[in-house]
C-alpha cells in the first residue's frame, strides 16, 4: 500500500508542477450569469425555472466540456490551502525543502487573498453563490472554505514555528469565534452561520466551526473558544437523525456522503479532546448509518442516500477524498473506519487515477466519466488525503 501511495502522489504532483494552480470548476454553470438567474428564478419559483435549471444540470452532468461557454479558469483559495497541507504532509514524509517551499509559497498567496472582517480575516469561493437561504458576492468569507486555510497555517506553524503564522491563525480564529452569527439554544448548544450575514443553521458549517475553534482553543490556550466548540459540536450532535444521518440542514434535506464525512470527522476531533462517551455513540451511529448506506456491496461509495432534485451522479470522487480523511480521523475512536479509508484508497487509484497523474472528477448515471480536473472539486482533496494517509502508514503523523 505505501509504494502505491508513493507513486500515486509522485504522479500527481509531477502532473500539477506541469499545470497551473487555476482550472474549471463543478460550479461553473452555477456561478455563470445565466446560472445565477436561473437560480435565483429557481428560488422563486421552481415550476416556470425548472427548464432552465434542467438544461444546465444536463450540460454539467453529461457535457461538462461545454462549460468554456460560460466560465473560465479561478483560482480557489480552498484547493490553495489543501495544496499547501498536502505539500507539508509530503515535506514531514521526504524532508524534501522543495516541498515546504511550495507550501509556503501557496500561504503566502493565500495571506494576499485573505478578505478582511470586522474581527479577523477569512475567505470564500472567487464567485458568487446563490443558495436557498443566501446569496453569498464573490471571496465572502465561510465557515466551510476557511477552516482549511487555518490547518494550512497550523501546519506550517507546527513545522517551523514561524510566528508569522501564528499572527495569521491569531487572525483567522477571531474571525470564526466573533464574525459567524452564533445562535444560542436553551440546551446549552449553539449554531452558527454560513457566512457573516446570513441566519443559517447548516450542520457540517457547524461542525467546521465546532472543529476549528477546538483547534483554536488549543493552541491560544483560549478556554472561550473550546467552550463555543463544544456547544457547537453539541447542537451538531443533538440533531442527528435517529437513523444516524444528518441533513444538510432543516431547510435543505438532503443527504449526501461527502457532507456527512464533513460532520463525522469534526465530532471525531471532538471526541479524542473531550472524551465524552455521547460523542461517541454518535460517532457509531454515524458510521453505521455511513457504511451502511453509502458503501455499495462492490465497495464503491455512493453519493446520494436522498437528494432533493436529480444530480445524475454514480460515483463523486469528492466522496472518496473525504472518506479517506475521516477514516484517519476515526482511526481512534473507531479503527474499522480507518480500515475502510484503506481500501477506499486502494480503489481509488487503481480505478479513478489517469495516466497523466491526476484523478477523475465523477461517474454519472450513464457510466460517463468526467475527467476535467476540477483543483476545487476534488483534486486538492484527493492529495491532501493520500499524503494524510501516507504519513498514518510510516507513522510520522
Amino acid at each position: 500500500m505505501k509504494e502505491k501511495l508513493e507513486s500515486s502522489i509522485v504522479s500527481f504532483i509531477s502532473w500539477l508542477e506541469r499545470n497551473t494552480y487555476e482550472s474549471y470548476d463543478v460550479y461553473d454553470f452555477w456561478s455563470s450569469s445565466i446560472g445565477i438567474k436561473a437560480k435565483r428564478y429557481f428560488n422563486e419559483n421552481k415550476l416556470l425555472a425548472s427548464p432552465l435549471v434542467g438544461v444546465l444540470q444536463v450540460l454539467d452532468s453529461f457535457f461538462p466540456r461545454s462549460r468554456f461557454l460560460f466560465a473560465k479558469k479561478k483560482r480557489f483559495p480552498i484547493a490553495d490551502s489543501q495544496f499547501a497541507s498536502a505539500y507539508l504532509n509530503y515535506y514531514l514524509l521526504t524532508k524534501d525543502e522543495v516541498y515546504l517551499s511550495r507550501a509556503t509559497g501557496l500561504l503566502k498567496h493565500l495571506e494576499s487573498v485573505s478578505s478582511k472582517t470586522k474581527h479577523g480575516i477569512g475567505w470564500g469561493n472567487p464567485y458568487d453563490w446563490v443558495t436557498l437561504f443566501f446569496e453569498y458576492p464573490s471571496n465572502s468569507p465561510l465557515i466551510t472554505v476557511t477552516p482549511y486555510c487555518f490547518d494550512a497555517f497550523l501546519s506550517a506553524y507546527e513545522i517551523t514555528s514561524n510566528e508569522s503564522f501564528l499572527r495569521i491563525l491569531e487572525k483567522i480564529s477571531m474571525f470564526v469565534a466573533f464574525d459567524m452569527k452564533e445562535t444560542e439554544f436553551q440546551d446549552n448548544t449553539a449554531g452558527c452561520s454560513y457566512g457573516t450575514n446570513d441566519n443559517s443553521l447548516v450542520y457540517n458549517a457547524i461542525a467546521y466551526r465546532g472543529g476549528t475553534l477546538l483547534k483554536a482553543g488549543r493552541l491560544f490556550k483560549n478556554d472561550a473558544y473550546i467552550d463555543k466548540s463544544r456547544k457547537n459540536i453539541d447542537y451538531v450532535i443533538k440533531h442527528q437523525n435517529k437513523d444516524g444521518s444528518w441533513y444538510y440542514s432543516d431547510d435543505s434535506r438532503f443527504i449526501d456522503n461527502f457532507h456527512t464525512c464533513f460532520v463525522l470527522k469534526n465530532i471525531a476531533q471532538a471526541y479524542d479532546f473531550f472524551g465524552e462517551d455521547y460523542m461517541l455513540q454518535s460517532l457509531k451511529k454515524g458510521y453505521e448509518f455511513y457504511k451502511k448506506n453509502f458503501v455499495r456491496t462492490n465497495g464503491s461509495l455512493r453519493h446520494f442516500y436522498k437528494s432533493k432534485y436529480p444530480k445524475f451522479r454514480k460515483i463523486e470522487l469528492y466522496d472518496y477524498a473525504e472518506a479517506i480523511k475521516m477514516g484517519i480521523f476515526m482511526r481512534k475512536s473507531i479503527p474499522e473506519a480507518f480500515s475502510l479509508s484503506k481500501k477506499l484508497t486502494g480503489q481509488l487509484i487503481d480505478k479513478y487515477q489517469l495516466k497523466e497523474g491526476y484523478f477523475y472528477t465523477r461517474v454519472n448515471v450513464l457510466n460517463m466519466k468526467n475527467d476535467i480536473p476540477y483543483l476545487r472539486w476534488p483534486q486538492a482533496q484527493i492529495l491532501n488525503s493520500l499524503t494524510s494517509m501516507l504519513l498514518q502508514l510510516s507513522d510520522l503523523s
